[in-house]
């Protein structure tokens, strides 16, 4: 059965909205400061979920193949079948 906390198939902004919502202070000192450290760095694909400063997305979601545990989940096979 598949977990209803699974980000797999979920969107960036859902994801960094659960996860603020749920962990706040953790959020803003982990992945916020790890974001701003990144920006520093020069690093461009800084952002939560892949992203540069522009908006623009590293790579296409889905390119490879899923892995064995999401295979045999519902949620895996129910997007397959549509």
């Amino acid at each position: 059965m598949a977990s209803a906390n699974c980000a797999a198939r979920g969107r960036w902004w859902e994801e960094r909205e659960l996860i603020t919502a749920l962990w706040p202070g953790w959020f803003a000192e982990t992945i916020e400061a790890l974001e701003a450290e990144a920006v520093a760095l020069g690093i461009r694909w800084c952002r939560w979920g892949g992203f540069d400063l522009d908006g623009n997305r590293a790579g296409e979601q889905g390119a490879e193949e899923p892995g064995p545990l999401c295979a045999s989940c519902v949620g895996e096979q129910m997007a397959l079948a549509a």
